[in-house]
């Protein structure tokens, strides 16, 4: 809400009795064809000026608030009563009874407007009034307002302290005893960037044809490199290009017999709130993280498609993305046969009753058997869950393949120790056909102490 007040001595309430009203005289007015200034120094026309109250100059609405600058009175009278049977039609419903009359409200730009709002976020339980608030005015492009005004910084926050001649600026509104804030007319509309006197559209100033001002009032509470902090908020007034503001108000004497309309001509100011206030949310920062990793989810899609689809070097891309690793598998039964050899090593040594040594050989590639004559031996772990015992019987030789040579050394054969069984079962070696020992190439051999 708004409230226009009239220029007193002091700021004092007009309503007060000893309240002085503080206008400038008429001789210092210009615009006042009762000045007798130079009316070669005059923009626009002149008109005779008369003191108004804020009572009288000022016309509220919901979200704005205007002050009369110029008026036209037009003394009224009916001359079209329905009620009478024998008038059926009414060409003009009143007449002028007298020349009409038009002036300016004088030091009309010293009017104070009163601004009263709040700033509510529903979301973040957030509900402050002006009164708990700080603000300024923002000054775009006049250098003379920053210059005269002692309150005029480059920081709406106020937090760089030394004063500013050079536009823009913000400066400070004056405040009430309640912490509310009211300018002046003048300085508003300084802010904007003109003054009553400037030539509005056709010769005319904007005291004659009036003016519309948006006046933006912008809440933030968020404070560069330190996060949310206390709300404030900036007044950006903004004066509509080649608007004008018009207000009929009828003032009766006798009603509908004789009325005065006031024809008023002035500044309408209309302010709209906005702004940003922040603060911390969990399901938000949820929403925002969950987005962000969709986003790089789809951009590695892409990026894989084009690199392995499109682009001349495919094939090497392919090469170098996927790396290929053993078979999991094969490692979980190796590691399980390594657990089934620890567990049977666990018995008594050689010459122990009955138990395999704790000395295990390893394989051997190519041509790499061993020592002659050494008992060789592995641990096979069978798909029933039981161990078999490989074992070669008592001075068993082993047959070697000589490059280059067809010379065979004596055989003999291997037993196999059955589980569950004392008894031993021969069989004759690979390459060998009844007793005759043939040729062999082994790939491996295994060595484990015997019994």
């Amino acid at each position: 809400s708004a409230f226009c007040s009239t220029p007193t001595h002091d700021d004092c309430d007009p309503m007060d009795v000893a309240c002085k009203n503080k206008f400038a005289p008429l001789s210092e007015l210009n615009y006042c064809s009762q000045g007798g200034v130079n009316l070669s120094d005059v923009r626009g026309n002149t008109y005779p000026c008369r003191y108004y109250e804020n009572i009288g100059a000022q016309q509220i609405f919901d979200k704005s608030i205007a002050v009369m600058t110029r008026g036209t009175e037009y003394i009224q009278e009916l001359v079209c009563n329905t009620s009478d049977p024998h008038v059926d039609n009414c060409p003009f419903v009143y007449n002028q009874t007298e020349p009409p009359e038009t002036f300016y409200v004088a030091d009309a730009e010293s009017f104070t407007i009163l601004i009263d709002h709040s700033v509510v976020a529903t979301q973040l339980d957030i509900t402050k009034a002006s009164s708990q608030l700080h603000g300024v005015i923002y000054v775009e492009n006049n250098h003379k307002l920053c210059r005269s005004d002692p309150t005029a910084r480059s920081d709406p926050r106020g937090h760089v302290e030394s004063h500013t001649d050079e536009a823009p600026c913000y400066i400070k509104p004056e405040t009430t005893n309640r912490n509310l804030d009211y300018v002046s007319l003048g300085t508003l509309l300084g802010a904007a960037g003109i003054s009553l006197d400037d030539i509005n559209y056709s010769g005319q100033t904007y005291r004659q044809t009036g003016a519309t001002i948006i006046l933006s009032i912008n809440y933030d509470n968020f404070y560069e490199w330190t996060g949310v902090g206390d709300i404030t908020y900036i007044y950006e007034p903004t004066v509509i290009e080649d608007s004008s503001w018009k207000f009929y108000k009828p003032f009766y004497d006798s009603y509908r017999q004789r009325r005065t309309t006031l024809n008023m001509h002035g500044i309408s100011v209309e302010a709209v709130q906005g702004g940003t206030i922040k603060g911390f949310d969990f399901n938000n920062l949820l929403i925002q993280i969950t987005t962000s990793l969709t986003l790089f989810a789809v951009a590695t899609v892409i990026v894989d498609f084009v690199a392995l689809y499109i682009l001349p070097d495919k094939d090497v891309y392919e090469d170098y993305k996927y790396e290929l690793t053993e078979d999991f598998s094969d490692r979980r039964q190796q590691m399980e046969a390594s657990a089934a050899i620890r567990s049977i090593s666990g018995g008594t040594g050689p010459g122990g009753g009955g138990g395999v040594g704790s000395h295990m050989s390893m394989e051997r590639g190519d041509g790499d058997l061993g020592p002659r004559g050494s008992s060789l031996g592995r641990a096979v772990v069978g798909d029933a869950g039981y161990s078999r015992l490989l074992a070669d019987a008592e001075e068993t030789s082993i047959n070697t393949y000589r490059e280059g040579s067809d010379e065979t050394e004596t055989s003999g054969y291997n037993a196999d120790l059955l589980p569950g069984a004392g008894a031993t079962q021969t069989r004759p070696r690979t390459g060998s056909t009844g007793g005759t020992p043939g040729k062999e190439k082994p790939s491996s051999v295994s060595a484990l102490w015997g019994r």
